[in-house]
């Protein structure tokens, strides 16, 4: 099988990255080969120019995750700060992802845990799973050390 038509049947926003396809090389996560922080998806009559959402790169780097703690905190606005690396969890191996694009970090989490994510409209017809806000503070509490104790609760 072809790396672009694989590219294609993992993907439902597979024109994203089509554009790249062909720059590709073997392995599991394609994401790392693109040099470009822009891409490419078609629009009725016209070519419309994006960037990918760092929450819908984040689901396709590891497939079995969805985006929380800080940064899904941070996208309800439940946080000021602004968080400068994608957090995901995922019931499969911690994983820290630098690409051009951004930094993702996949933390481990418990398959009974691994629940109360929606499917997230981010625009431009990119969706991503994100965690409600509640799984976003609970997830953050049980993976942070030293997450019951008053003074981590006040920062």
């Amino acid at each position: 099988m072809r790396l672009s038509s694989r590219l294609a049947s993992c993907l439902p926003e597979r024109s994203i990255l089509l554009k790249f396809a062909s720059s590709f090389r073997a392995g599991p996560l394609p994401v790392r080969s693109i040099s470009s922080a822009e891409a490419y998806i078609p629009w009725p009559r016209r070519i419309k120019k994006i960037n990918p959402h760092p929450f819908l790169i984040a689901n396709r780097i590891q497939h079995a995750s969805y985006v929380s703690l800080q940064s899904a905190l941070a996208y309800y606005g439940l946080i000021p700060e602004r968080v400068p690396m994608t957090t995901s969890v995922t019931t499969g191996r911690p994983l820290l992802q630098k690409t051009p694009l951004g930094e993702y970090q996949f933390r481990h989490i418990q398959t009974d845990w691994f629940q109360a994510y929606l499917k997230i409209d981010l625009g431009l017809g990119q969706t991503a799973f994100v965690a409600t806000p509640e799984k976003a503070l609970l997830d953050l509490i049980y993976l942070e050390p030293n997450s019951e104790t008053p003074a981590f609760c006040l920062n």
